[in-house]
């Protein structure tokens, strides 16, 4: 039989120009429209944060507030600024603004778009003035420190100013450092000084709490515009012990008798006072 050659064919491709490749011009044109959603992102003209609707601050300057904001929204890109709204964090960005300004007890940003930002404030009211190692703040209903008083304002100070119906609260217990938005007394004992100012408030005594007294987690003393203390047990039931407290004054203690009044102690059993 007679041997037959087989010759590999090889198909020869011919070389393509890359620019006319269909692979080419899709990573082309990815970039490009990738590259224009980026610009147009960040740096359009008509999604740039330039206003903000601040509303609810009654103490805190506006601009101080505008700066915080604008501090935390502005980005740099290849040497480019942006406050491309579509890229603000309002849950980030609330939370800076509390952390920077503790008088705010609560903060609401959301977009306005295409070019403004809407921020709603809430500031702590002053329950009382927290005063410890010489030194006085502002509190809220919590028992959150949210203001010093004066770098240079002490216990004295204070007491002068409770004459304007401001409500003294001391620690026994001493401490070394208060730092603004920190939590320095239980909102318990906070209700507790509530409820005692609306009982008198209620049977119309004429009579208000001027320095409350915290020592530990046992006693809580009253110290009245009348000058005449309260000594209550934490430990035990307040709503009786308070109890107590408005029948003594309804019934056995008179206003002329009052004038002489030293202290009542609601701690034990048995009413005491003198």
């Amino acid at each position: 039989m007679a041997r037959r050659n087989f010759r590999k064919r090889h198909k020869i491709r011919k070389k393509t120009f890359f620019l006319k490749s269909k692979y080419f011009w899709f990573f082309f044109l990815f970039l490009f429209f990738s590259f224009v959603v980026f610009y147009f992102s960040f740096f359009w003209n008509n999604i740039q944060v330039r206003e903000l609707n601040i509303l609810g601050n009654e103490t805190i300057n506006k601009e101080e507030i505008e700066k915080i904001v604008f501090d935390n929204i502005e980005r740099n890109f290849f040497f480019k600024s942006s406050k491309s709204i579509l890229f603000v964090g309002t849950s980030k960005l609330e939370r800076e603004i509390l952390n920077f300004f503790p008088k705010i007890k609560e903060v609401n940003v959301s977009r306005d778009f295409f070019n403004s930002l809407d921020i709603e404030i809430r500031e702590r009211e002053k329950f009382a003035s927290f005063c410890s190692q010489e030194k006085c703040f502002n509190i809220d209903e919590k028992g959150i420190v949210f203001e010093i008083m004066k770098e240079d304002f002490g216990i004295m100070e204070a007491m002068v100013s409770s004459q304007e119906n401001d409500l003294i609260i001391e620690l026994v217990e001493k401490r070394e450092k208060i730092s603004l938005g920190e939590k320095v007394l239980e909102k318990e004992i906070l209700d507790i000084v509530s409820k005692i100012e609306e009982k008198f408030e209620e049977n119309d005594f004429q009579i208000e709490i001027e320095k409350v007294v915290v020592d530990g987690n046992e006693k809580l003393n009253v110290i009245t515009n009348e000058n005449w203390k309260v000594y209550f047990n934490l430990e035990k039931n307040i709503e009786l012990q308070i109890l107590k407290l408005i029948l003594l004054l309804e019934e056995e203690i008179s206003i002329e008798e009052r004038k002489e009044l030293e202290y009542i102690d609601l701690r034990f059993s048995r009413v005491y006072y003198k």
